[in-house]
């Protein structure tokens, strides 16, 4: 893959180019129940990609708006009938490959480590995605908040469990609307090797719950188009992706 060259940062670098995008996707798992898996990944130099990207913007050499292109493919017709569900892994910070996710989005799941710096980091999280929503994609919203590689033991134990029943009350004021908190919680599997912990057999059936509660949080399955402020705002087109 490295290569061939076949990452998103291609697709942001030359426009928004909608065959560089396609060009990335890689399937990486067929015969998943229902359909397939597939992967558009970034490799180590993905940041210098984006500070190009906003150095250039911010001074003007930009014929569109960078912190869009990304929306703007995944709002195609093509690109909506060919996927179900577009899942963006991006980390909780402002750059621009974060903001082309979050504009593209219809909503935000936060995974959260159990230990005090990342519990921590969740207030501050859903301070600043209510601004972005407020400045920048009026439509977005939070899923919910998720625990992650948490003991592998079926019941939070320590530390752990203390952390998870305090977080609700700290993260009260943050997001001004109630958030939910998912009882099925991600845990650590350190013996899964090479593959989706999702997808392996002993595991599965944990992922298939936490879905299930996904489904129920989501309150319309026909999503309708979101409202994106800015210079987005004329040309964003297509349903939700």
């Amino acid at each position: 893959m490295r290569r061939s060259g076949r990452y998103l940062s291609g697709f942001l670098e030359n426009g928004g180019d909608l065959s560089r995008l396609n060009q990335s996707v890689t399937l990486i798992e067929a015969g998943v129940d229902p359909g397939q898996l597939y992967l558009a990944p970034v490799d180590e130099e993905f940041a210098d990609v984006e500070n190009r990207l906003m150095a250039r913007w911010h001074a003007g050499l930009s014929k569109d708006d960078v912190r869009y292109r990304l929306r703007h493919a995944l709002h195609t017709r093509d690109l909506r009938d060919h996927y179900d569900v577009v899942l963006i892994d991006c980390p909780p910070r402002l750059t621009t490959g974060c903001v082309n996710a979050l504009a593209a989005s219809d909503y935000v799941l936060i995974p959260v480590l159990l230990e005090e710096t990342s519990t921590e980091a969740v207030p501050r999280t859903l301070t600043w995605l209510k601004k972005f929503q407020a400045q920048v994609c009026a439509g977005l919203d939070v899923l919910g908040i998720v625990g992650n590689k948490a003991n592998p033991r079926r019941k939070l134990i320590g530390r752990q469990e203390i952390l998870w029943t305090r977080l609700p009350l700290r993260c009260r004021d943050s997001w001004g609307d109630s958030v939910r908190f998912f009882d099925e919680i991600i845990r650590d599997h350190p013996n899964v090797d090479g593959r989706f912990a999702a997808l392996d057999p002993k595991y599965e059936c944990q992922y298939h719950a936490l879905v299930d509660q996904i489904r129920e949080e989501i309150p319309n399955a026909c999503l309708e188009p979101s409202t994106v402020s800015g210079l987005a705002a004329a040309t964003a087109q297509g349903g939700r992706a």
